[in-house]
């Protein structure tokens, strides 16, 4: 009898303790379910389970959304930048080529070299900020702001 008891017993706890362990829900616990098939759920567990898993996924596509919108914002402003870099380097060709200009006139004129213009430097390659995301957001709330001033 006494050896029946403590089996009984073992039994028992390990029977209510599987049964505890298994209602808890922790966050890492993902519900898996397949709705292909027609099924009826009544426990409100698994309806939350089944909103959050939907929850999830929705907010998955919005930020792959938001994170492509941002690749392209970002792809469009280097391409702006090529183009000033481009203006840039033109602008710069055509100051050389008038202090080329300006040095040869000098050298004809007899002018000391140490008179002469100092000759132009290049401005800097411009480059998009580490922070890219976060200004383009900061760029768009100014302009609405100013077109709600404007009107």
């Amino acid at each position: 009898m006494v050896v029946q008891n403590l089996h009984l017993m073992k039994l028992n706890g390990a029977l209510h303790g599987k049964e505890k362990k298994e209602k808890d829900w922790s966050s890492n616990h993902s519900l898996i379910i397949d709705l292909s098939k027609g099924q009826v759920y009544s426990l409100e567990e698994i309806l939350e389970g089944l909103y959050l898993a939907d929850k999830k996924k929705k907010e998955a596509v919005q930020q792959k959304k938001l994170r492509a919108d941002t690749r392209a914002a970002k792809k469009d402003a280097q391409a702006r930048l090529e183009e000033e870099w481009g203006r840039i380097k033109e602008e710069h060709e055509k100051r050389l080529a008038e202090w080329q200009a300006t040095c040869d006139n000098c050298q004809r004129n007899g002018i000391p070299k140490k008179e002469w213009p100092h000759k132009p430097t290049r401005p800097q390659k411009p480059t998009l900020p580490a922070n890219f995301a976060a200004i383009g957001d900061d760029d768009n709330m100014g302009k609405e702001e100013n077109e709600e001033e404007i009107d």
